[in-house]
């Protein structure tokens, strides 16, 4: 179960980074919403030398899903069960005589008291909701015609937890935690000349353990918090070299991280080097096992238009065989244990390849990764592959596209996980921009080996229509914001689904894995 524990481990710090790596902004209210939606934020400005105002409102993008075989994922801002954000910037532009200053002032408040399905995971009771406020201080002053930066932000939270329906015995608030953090940066074009650029830029960021840019409790809040930063960064060009160099150390209450990374390209290849360095760190509240990292990347890059454009545009010949853009990635990391028993030092080794071509046929994206995982002895304990391959071909205004996305881990204790995706569909796109999608797909999933004590087998075939009418409706109401989609996915056969421990089957053929319904979605940004 090696790889469902992976995958699940993956989502959740992905959806914990993006809650929560955010770094304090003389613009709290952006910054407020940015935790809650990708989506663009309505602002509203007034010239250079005026005071202006930028008010912010967000209901989140994600409801995640209201039960089996129904998803809402793709609702988008508006949706009634979302996350809401309410912020307000003032600030005001000076001109000055090589440059300007703005200084902002911004509050922002959030609640996350919605029936999503990340609330329901990080938290402990559904009758809890958590708030929070976050008031910032901002200035960024760009002189010498704007060949110099410099920013400044000062930011500070507060967070609590209620009930919902308060008891007589508890009617307050509780879990308060309050914080402050500071991010300081700048970026200097030294040399701005026709065949000679040279820029420089850099940033100190201090937060304290009790700030919070967003209502984000539980565990995977504390590991993945604001923390302290440092990074400084440098990008020389001259003629067709170019040289890039970055240093960056991050630092939370539980770990500790530095990345170095330097690259070195001529025309369209390039050689690049990173080195990374981890610790975990003792936590008070919670027993994290100590862990040390080290590891190093080697990659070579091609770029067929920038190194041979006349080439790279040719449709003929052997040239349409050449891959437009192709790369090769070489890794090691040492992960030390020192308090395990079982792997206290393995060593991690993976290549990678990664591929684009354009040919007469379409336009293909090969995306392919195999490591393995070895003890310090050399004996093999595990390997892993990844495979993606998506292509895509046009014809008149119809696009035909296949997609295949495999995964696949064996561990020397007998475990064999395997994942595979695979997919057809042909799409069409009329004269109003509207797009009509159907596809075909297959998804097989079998984890557990021979030895394992739990075992899945899991494989459906399904269809998918799509309707996406935002074009039109963008044209029409003249709001590019606008985002219309209905959508309809059904199974063609029973899954086969089952579920083993030892040798008795604990749940066979489930419906909670029919993977079909109705889907639409809606946006629109007032």
């Amino acid at each position: 179960m090696n790889v469902t524990r992976h995958i699940a481990v993956r989502r959740a710090v992905v959806a914990t980074l993006s809650a929560t790596c955010l770094t304090a902004s003389g613009n709290a209210a952006l910054a407020q919403t940015a935790i809650q939606s990708d989506a663009p934020v309505p602002t509203a400005s007034m010239p250079a030398g005026d005071l202006f105002f930028e008010p912010a409102f967000n209901a989140g993008q994600e409801c995640g899903s209201l039960g089996a075989g129904i998803s809402t994922a793709a609702i988008g801002p508006g949706c009634p069960w979302a996350n809401t954000s309410l912020g307000l910037n003032i600030g005001r532009r000076i001109a000055l005589p090589e440059g300007e200053i703005t200084v902002k002032i911004g509050f922002a408040r959030s609640n996350d008291a919605a029936l999503s399905l990340d609330r329901q995971l990080r938290q402990s009771s559904p009758a809890r909701i958590a708030e929070n406020t976050l008031m910032a201080l901002g200035s960024e002053a760009r002189l010498f015609d704007g060949r110099l930066r410099l920013t400044s932000d000062l930011g500070w939270s507060q967070s609590w937890e209620s009930d919902i329906a308060p008891s007589p015995q508890w009617r307050g608030r509780y879990a308060r935690e309050s914080g402050f953090s500071q991010r300081h940066g700048f970026e200097w074009t030294v040399i701005e000349r026709p065949r000679l650029r040279w820029k420089i830029d850099g940033s100190i960021a201090r937060a304290s353990e009790d700030y919070r840019t967003g209502s984000i409790y539980g565990v995977g809040g504390l590991l993945m918090g604001d923390g302290d930063m440092d990074r400084l960064a440098t990008r020389l060009d001259i003629g067709r070299w170019k040289l890039r160099a970055s240093l960056a150390d991050m630092r939370t209450i539980a770990s500790q991280n530095a990345t170095r990374k330097a690259s070195l390209g001529f025309g369209g290849v390039t050689l690049a080097f990173t080195g990374r360095e981890g610790r975990t760190l003792p936590l008070r509240q919670f027993s994290v096992t100590p862990t040390r990292t080290n590891g190093t990347s080697l990659a070579l890059e091609f770029d067929l238009f920038s190194l041979a454009p006349t080439l790279a545009m040719q449709d003929k010949g052997l040239a349409v065989l050449l891959p437009r853009q192709l790369s090769v990635t070489r890794s090691h990391r040492e992960l030390s244990r020192p308090t395990s028993r079982s792997r206290p030092l393995t060593h991690r080794s993976a290549l990678g390849l990664f591929g684009m071509w354009t040919t007469p046929l379409g336009d293909t994206l090969v995306d392919f990764e195999r490591d393995r995982l070895s003890d310090p002895a050399g004996n093999r304990l595990e390997t892993a592959s990844q495979l993606l391959v998506t292509h895509s071909v046009r014809i008149g205004g119809w696009s035909v596209n296949v997609d295949l996305l495999s995964l696949r881990t064996r561990a020397t204790g007998g475990d064999d996980d395997a994942t595979l995706y695979y997919s057809a569909g042909i799409a069409r796109t009329f004269a109003n921009g509207a797009r009509l999608k159907f596809e075909l797909g297959r998804d097989t999933q079998s984890f557990g080996g021979a030895d394992s004590e739990f075992t899945l087998r899991d494989k459906s075939h399904r269809a998918k229509l799509e309707l996406d009418l935002s074009t039109p409706l963008q044209k029409r109401l003249a709001n590019p914001s606008v985002r219309l989609t209905i959508g309809t996915q059904i199974r063609l056969n029973r899954s086969r689904y089952q579920l083993r421990f030892l040798d008795e089957v604990v749940d066979e053929n489930s419906e909670g894995y029919a993977r079909q319904g109705l889907l639409a979605s809606f946006g629109y940004r007032f």
